[in-house]
């Protein structure tokens, strides 16, 4: 399971690689629009390391604590409805 992402948040484009291809896919998503490079012949320019982990710990909280708000909502709601 991850419990971790990485994200650029600081460049408006990503790069894809696909080794066994020799390719690679460089998607700006400001303007939509992408580029193919051929790893063999052309040096692909790569976003700054500039990253930020977030910790999913409190999302995995917070979704677990309103799954159980729910959970009593509907068996409450089933209850009611089945008790008349």
């Amino acid at each position: 399971m991850k419990t971790q992402w990485k994200e650029f948040r600081d460049n408006s484009w990503f790069v894809l690689k696909f080794p066994k291809r020799n390719k690679a896919l460089i998607f700006n998503t400001e303007t939509k629009k992408y580029e193919f490079y051929d790893l063999r012949t052309s040096d692909v320019p790569e976003p700054e390391k500039k990253l930020k982990v977030v910790n999913l710990r409190k999302y995995r909280v917070g979704i677990g604590i309103l799954g159980c708000i729910l959970g009593i909502s509907l068996a409450y709601n089933l209850f009611k409805f089945l008790g008349n």
